[in-house]
């Protein structure tokens, strides 16, 4: 019996892509590629060769219907050392990765929305800052007691009040934006 719907899987998957993808490289993209078009394109392509990737994935889980993803399919097609090594920087770089880049994101996004041209250090602070409070959270008992309370019984009404204090930070950080000239896009 699966634990989750696929509605929620398919949820959380491309809140993770629209999440990393718009939201943080969309402006380094837009710096350079000034059509829109070939900027759909460009995301068409990502896109159909991320699903051949997936569908690959899919094959080799059906051919091989075991636990350990990547590591299982290497090892048992190449050789064990592969698999060793593809885990080791899977967990290493390919977990801490992105793990750090939300959390830059956070950092650059919530300062901004609150200082106008927030100190490089700031950023890093804000940064590891919520690294540690989310480890914090996850690994100790709190985490355990604050995630059942606030998924069981406060949930619904935590994310209802905390919809428009998004949409208030993000309006607040467009206005700074636009009234800084020095964070006027480059492009135009």
């Amino acid at each position: 019996m699966s634990k989750f719907r696929y509605t929620t899987i398919t949820a959380v998957v491309i809140a993770n892509m629209v999440g990393t993808g718009v939201f943080t490289s969309l402006g380094f993209q837009l710096l350079e590629i000034r059509s829109g078009f070939v900027l759909l394109m460009l995301w068409a392509v990502g896109g159909l060769i991320a699903l051949c990737g997936a569908m690959t994935y899919a094959e080799l889980g059906a051919a091989m219907p075991r636990s350990g993803g990547e590591y299982n399919f290497l090892t048992r097609i190449y050789h064990p050392a592969v698999g060793f090594v593809s885990g080791w920087v899977s967990a290493t770089v390919g977990f801490a990765g992105p793990t750090a880049l939300a959390a830059m994101t956070f950092a650059a996004y919530g300062a901004s929305a609150f200082f106008g041209e927030p100190n490089p250090w700031l950023l890093k602070i804000l940064a590891c800052a919520l690294i540690i409070v989310l480890t914090l959270v996850v690994t100790t008992s709190i985490g355990f007691i604050f995630g059942f309370f606030v998924g069981k019984y406060f949930r619904p009404p935590l994310e209802s009040a905390l919809f428009p204090f998004h949409v208030a930070t993000g309006a607040v950080a467009v206005v700074r934006q636009s009234l800084i000239p020095s964070c006027q896009p480059r492009w135009g």
